[in-house]
């Protein structure tokens, strides 16, 4: 994860490292708590030296990433958190799970917002749509793309293989046939 002047390295031995950018300096590194293996990174909109961490024992972790302390660790949401989103609201993150679970969540409050499902297919990518107010776009393994609204807590719509691929055409005209690894919305 880059971030401003900031580099966030993670290791298979569930250290964190900060980095300047411009000078190569190391900020600081530290551990996450538990022992769990670390699967996104994000930085929460409205903090300053602050680092929302998740995890595939399904925690939510939240870090002063300058001093290395660990501020808040969820309880677990029963599941490998696969995706990570920060909303422009303060306090305010989204995750999706492998067991098909998006949960909208406020970690300033340990409070789930919204929950959602994909019916058993992991999540692997998401996004809060930044056009338009209260909408958070998905992305499963299996190719399908979701966009949910979250001031009616429902499914808003969904883009999905609608037919067979049979050409290098057909791909090009249809949805992903495989995993949706990134999500971005302007």
């Amino acid at each position: 994860l880059a971030r401003d002047d900031y580099l966030f390295s993670v290791g298979e031995d569930r250290k964190i490292v900060v980095w300047l950018v411009k000078t190569g300096e190391k900020i600081s590194e530290f551990l996450v708590e538990q022992n769990q293996n670390i699967t996104r990174l994000e930085i929460p909109s409205a903090y300053t030296n602050k680092l929302i961490v998740t995890t595939a024992e399904g925690t939510v972790q939240l870090y002063n990433f300058r001093s290395g302390k660990c501020l808040f660790v969820s309880q677990s949401f029963g599941a490998k958190i696969l995706s990570l989103a920060v909303s422009n609201y303060k306090d305010l993150i989204a995750f999706g799970c492998a067991n098909g679970q998006v949960v909208v969540y406020n970690f300033a409050t340990d409070a789930r917002i919204a929950e959602f499902n994909h019916e058993s297919s992991a999540v692997t990518s998401i996004a809060f749509r930044l056009d338009r107010d209260a909408s958070l776009c998905t992305g499963t393994v299996e190719g399908e793309i979701a966009v949910w609204d979250l001031k009616k807590r429902c499914l808003d719509g969904i883009i999905t293989k609608t037919k067979q691929v049979r050409s290098r055409a057909d791909v090009l005209d249809s949805v992903h046939s495989a995993a949706v690894h990134s999500l971005f919305s302007l």
